[in-house]
């Protein structure tokens, strides 16, 4: 099986994200000294500034702090604000509705709340890497995975009070909302930083569970705390716990997300994608079409990664790695139509770029497992494309070199000039390399193809 792309490096890794933080240092002792003076607000329009929410909240009272959850996307988003005194908090939550530059909502923090925005805000603005570690492993040992993990299975088993049927989606109370952010943010955290703590995660399901809440919560209560642990733990998970997502509609819980306005979560998306789909079972039939393929196509996966990914994702880690997952649920039959040209014209355009050699080697693989549908070859061989395939015939590299003899070997069946141009391009004896590597069909195939020249090979 062909190593799936490599997707981690073009990602942003959590400790470097930790550091360029820009936001303003958490006074020490704020929790001490006002810490159940806290208020959380929802509802936040997406484009408002802190300067702005700090001046309007300011006549309530005297602002110690303010936390504003950065922007996500169109989505509203929460805030926690720290006042002087209960005095002051009071009279902000008297009203329960505030009139701001929309309607927002405001309640006191509850002791839940409280502990665990005191450890979100901690990890939030370390800057020290020694004491990221030191806090990661303090919190691991503190039993905070099995504490998000009871949040969690609280949360999916319908016991949160307030939590309210909209459509097919729920609607949490905006305490719980943060609460999975912040646990989500936290998560990622200690994982990342304290390494040893993913097998508990594992162990407690945490990837199972938020791929739970997430399924059942509208769009936009969804930010990329959420998707960046469900990125982490997938690439960690191993294939029987994939196959529990896959087999509780975990694609389409994905791929919904690909609608959000926030690119973040999209390329966490995308991301976590490829990792369901590159697991052994699936990539060992590579010339077979996919068993994911009729549910990803009934469910809208295919429709959504196309339209909100190959055809308008914002940058090239979208479009790229969008053609990766459409090449491999679409493979071992005729592309639709309507997909077609934009698909090969982006995997063929992969080619003109600096890649590993290992990522050659599987996108030639994916095309290969494309061209065994007849109806796929004209448009994998148009633009002058087999010239590509017969110089990456010529590599060192044994897989590229076989994976071109055998996309090669496939767009001989459309016939007459493509079969000479390549005949004419290549030595053919090379083909018998391939025989034994694929399926009795195929074999047969090449051979059939050899005794078909078999008068110019005498020659």
């Amino acid at each position: 099986m062909t190593k799936q792309p490599r997707i981690e490096e073009e990602k942003e890794d959590f400790c470097s994200k930790i550091d360029k933080s820009e936001q303003q240092l958490i006074p020490p002792g704020i929790f001490q000294q006002f810490g159940d003076f806290i208020a959380l607000c929802s509802d936040i329009e997406a484009g408002t500034k802190q300067n702005e929410l700090r001046s309007f909240l300011s006549k309530f009272g005297q602002i110690q702090f303010l936390w504003l959850e950065d922007i996500n996307g169109l989505g509203y988003r929460q805030a926690l604000i720290f006042f002087s005194s209960q005095e002051q908090l009071d009279n902000l939550i008297q009203n329960k509705y505030l009139n701001f530059t929309s309607l927002i909502t405001v309640e006191q923090c509850s002791k839940q709340e409280k502990k665990i925005s005191e450890m979100f805000l901690i990890a939030f603005y370390e800057k020290d890497p020694i004491q990221q570690k030191i806090k990661a492993q303090q919190f691991y040992e503190q039993g905070f995975i099995r504490d998000i993990h009871n949040i969690l299975e609280q949360i999916n088993e319908n016991q949160i009070e307030g939590r309210i049927p909209q459509g097919r989606f729920l609607t949490l109370p905006e305490n719980f909302h943060l609460i999975t952010k912040f646990g989500c943010y936290l998560l990622s955290f200690v994982i990342n930083l304290y390494p040893l703590s993913a097998k508990a995660a594992i162990n407690y399901k945490i990837l199972q569970q938020i791929m739970n809440l997430i399924s059942a919560l509208p769009l936009y209560y969804i930010n990329d705390y959420h998707t960046e642990i469900i990125s982490h733990l997938m690439r960690k998970s191993n294939d029987t716990s994939k196959r529990e997502i896959l087999a509780n509609g975990g694609l389409q819980t994905l791929s919904r997300l690909l609608d959000h306005t926030n690119l973040k979560i999209k390329m966490d998306i995308i991301t976590s994608m490829i990792n369901i789909l590159y697991t052994r079972e699936f990539g060992l039939t590579s010339r077979t079409i996919h068993p994911l393929y009729s549910d990803a196509k009934n469910d809208g996966v295919i429709f959504q990664v196309y339209q909100n990914c190959l055809v308008h994702g914002e940058n090239d880690f979208l479009k790229d790695y969008a053609a990766y997952i459409l090449s491999t649920l679409l493979r071992g039959q005729e592309v639709n139509l309507k997909m077609k040209q934009p698909l090969f014209s982006h995997l063929k355009s992969l080619f003109s770029k600096e890649m590993p050699s290992d990522q050659v080697a599987c996108m030639l693989d994916m095309l290969c497992g494309l061209a065994v549908d007849e109806g796929n070859i004209s448009e994998i061989a148009s633009k002058n494309f087999i010239k590509t395939v017969v110089n990456l015939s010529q590599s060192s590299d044994q897989k590229i070199h076989h994976f071109s003899l055998e996309l090669l070997l496939r767009l001989t069946e459309k016939g007459n000039e493509l079969e000479n141009e390549i005949k004419n391009s290549i030595d053919i004896l090379d083909f018998l390399k391939l025989i034994g590597d694929s399926n009795i069909q195929f074999d047969d195939q090449i051979l059939v193809f050899l005794m078909k020249h078999s008068d110019e090979l005498c020659k």
